[in-house]
């Protein structure tokens, strides 16, 4: 990518884990820097060198590190950012993901940056006794930040490194470009025919990873438990993971297999989101839960679990269970069921305008550029 011209603020690291994982979030954090001037530099510690995803990231430069399979404790990445940082004259650095802050940590071990932000996506990413080791050794410095994608993501940080100082972990919530996403929306008709749906059926959906976290079993005994009451619903789950053969056998133990549908890896689902009369999400850990914004941008009407990440998305904009229990969110899926158009309307309206006051991309900038100017 050739280099923007104009005079720079400094220069930006970016440290991603690979190309396509988090792209949209990831790139959010590099278009904030981009705006405020700064050179931007990518770099993926592994990937397919894909040119259709390299030219997805606004940057001014994207490198991809060949790592070795010599190489188990990433020292070549680690030299290679060192030397990129030295020559390149990096002022910030962000990474997403444990590894790369790892990484980068080593590498200011003997190169200081302005500020590091390590954004942390998930829950429980220090449970392990090394990784909080390690954190505690090389994230020690106060110009190194760690960012959770929510407030209980920062307080999961902040419970696993109680010694590392409260003003240093920070809740910066992840966004979305609202535009941009309603104009990505196919329409009911085209999202449907790509999911070879009809008109005709109510369709219950869910995206996410086929996995334990995600809970999607107890997403199916929910709708066993309702589906007296909904003659003319289908479920809808569209993932793929290590939990598809229990999801498969436990549909057939219930008889469901014309009822539910599991769509394997379908990339950029949210574009099908208004193929969908209501989503449902049971998970019962989520560093954020961008899949819900990505609802309430659709204008979908929300059921679901009741943990922190959600709650924090939600708000009062949506009806939130206990995890797994499958009897009442089968009882919320079957009244969603039976409300008007009009009603399922309104209540997905105001999920929308949560969105835009919340989660926007301007909200997000503003938080960012805060953190850029008190270093």
């Amino acid at each position: 990518m050739s280099v923007k011209e104009g005079r720079r603020k400094g220069s930006y690291l970016e440290v991603r884990h690979d190309l396509e994982g988090l792209l949209e979030i990831s790139n959010q954090y590099l278009t904030a820097f981009t705006d405020q001037g700064f050179h931007t530099i990518v770099v993926c510690l592994k990937s397919d060198r894909d040119p259709r995803i390299i030219e997805r990231i606004p940057a001014d430069r994207v490198i991809v590190l060949e790592q070795p399979r010599w190489d188990p404790f990433n020292l070549s990445a680690v030299v290679a950012i060192g030397r990129l940082c030295r020559r390149c004259r990096v002022t910030h650095i962000v990474t997403h993901r444990y590894r790369p802050a790892f990484i980068v940590g080593l590498a200011t071990l003997f190169y200081r940056p302005s500020l590091v932000l390590a954004v942390i996506h998930g829950q429980r990413q220090f449970a392990r006794v090394g990784r909080r080791v390690a954190a505690r050794i090389l994230f020690r410095k106060p110009w190194f930040k760690l960012i959770g994608v929510s407030e209980s993501a920062r307080q999961d940080i902040l419970d696993s490194l109680p010694e590392k100082d409260r003003r240093d972990v920070i809740a910066v919530p992840n966004c979305i470009d609202v535009d941009k996403t309603e104009s990505q929306l196919l329409s009911v008709e085209a999202a449907r025919a790509r999911l070879g749906i009809g008109s005709e059926p109510f369709v219950f959906g869910n995206i996410g990873r086929l996995a334990a976290a995600k809970d999607q079993l107890t997403l199916i005994r929910a709708f066993h438990a309702a589906q007296e009451q909904m003659d003319n619903a289908i479920l809808v789950i569209i993932g793929w993971g290590g939990l598809e053969p229990v999801l498969k056998a436990e549909i057939e133990r219930l008889g469901l297999g014309d009822k539910i549908i599991l769509t394997g890896r379908i990339d950029q689902a949210w574009c099908l989101m208004r193929a969908f009369d209501c989503f449902v999400a049971t998970s019962v850990s989520e560093g954020f839960g961008l899949v819900l914004i990505e609802a309430m941008v659709a204008r979908r009407p929300i059921i679901a679990t009741r943990i922190g990440s959600f709650s924090e998305i939600l708000g009062n904009r949506a009806r939130l269970f206990e995890c797994g229990d499958y009897e009442a969110i089968g009882r919320a899926m079957a009244s969603c069921y039976r409300l008007s158009d009009q009603q399922r309307m309104e209540l997905a309206s105001k999920g929308y305008e949560r969105v835009q006051q919340r989660f926007s991309t301007t909200a997000f900038r503003v938080r960012i550029v805060s953190l850029i100017d008190a270093r």
